[in-house]
């Protein structure tokens, strides 16, 4: 599949992942998915400092954090040759949770989890000309939660100030994941191919806490539903608080075996909430 600049272009049918092969689920703010042959000697399978130990950053107790410098982000991809930053970031209120997965290969740990992050990252980056990767979060089977998108140099994933920091409620940054309805929309991919295997319990675990944190410090119900608005163009759509990439486009995203387990996610969620305290975050 071959990426198209247009932002109007949608892509047909997802095409199937294979081991050395991945699928962005998501249709991005700038162009459409693409896939990428993982290949010997690429230069994003063999960054210098990268992570080979994504647990290291694990910070509140919950879940195991890997922040973009741990997993070998190469910020020199959100710059064009002038050094003009490519996808700035600009923060909204989140209206919505949106659950991917990568389509791709399923890391077996740590190691070739942040070797996946960085290709996710090149792909979306730099051959699709976005400048920064897509989706806010991403999900190994080892339950490390992964920091995406570049949140302007905060320090911690997603928001502009930390949540409980006493400021106001926490804004998220753009991301580039579902197309139209990105602003205020927070997207966390699992990584590998739901369609073909089970999630472990490790990442199942990892993205109730992960929802459940979002929508405490946001003061959202995991159950509801409502109008999402996109505040810069005036798009709307009736969906779930806490959606599937199959919920705002044609797609197989989040795979069928997500698909099944959802309304189990979502109950699990809310306990998950009730135990989180609205000022714990991921760093």
């Amino acid at each position: 599949m071959t990426a198209n600049p247009s932002p109007e272009w949608t892509p047909g049918s997802k095409a199937r992942a294979t081991r050395r092969r991945f699928v962005i689920g998501g249709l991005t703010t700038v162009v459409a998915a693409g896939a990428v042959s993982l290949v010997s000697g690429n230069p994003i399978s063999a960054l210098s400092g990268a992570a080979t130990n994504a647990n290291a950053d694990s910070s509140n107790g919950l879940v195991p954090y890997c922040k973009r410098s741990a997993w070998g982000a190469d910020e020199h991809y959100r710059f064009d040759a002038d050094g003009t930053e490519l996808f700035p970031p600009d923060f909204h209120t989140v209206q919505k949770v949106t659950v991917h997965h990568t389509g791709s290969w399923t890391p077996t740990g740590p190691t070739e989890g942040a070797e996946l992050v960085r290709n996710v990252y090149y792909e979306h980056a730099v051959r699709q000309g976005m400048g920064d990767i897509g989706y806010h979060l991403l999900i190994g089977p080892d339950g490390t939660v992964y920091e995406g998108r570049w949140s302007g140099g905060t320090h911690f994933p997603i928001y502009d100030v930390r949540p409980g920091s006493g400021e106001r409620a926490p804004m998220a940054v753009t991301g580039a994941h579902l197309k139209g309805y990105n602003v205020g929309n927070i997207g966390i991919a699992i990584m590998g191919d739901l369609d073909d295997a089970d999630m472990s319990e490790e990442a199942w675990t990892s993205l109730q806490t992960v929802i459940a944190m979002i929508m405490a410090s946001n003061q959202l119900d995991p159950t509801g539903s409502s109008t999402y608005e996109n505040p810069l163009t005036g798009l709307s759509v009736d969906v779930p608080n806490v959606a599937m990439h199959r919920d705002y486009a044609e797609t197989d995203c989040p795979g069928k075996i997500l698909h099944d387990y959802w309304s189990q996610l979502q109950a699990l969620v809310v306990n998950r909430q009730s135990e989180i305290e609205p000022t714990t975050w991921l760093a």
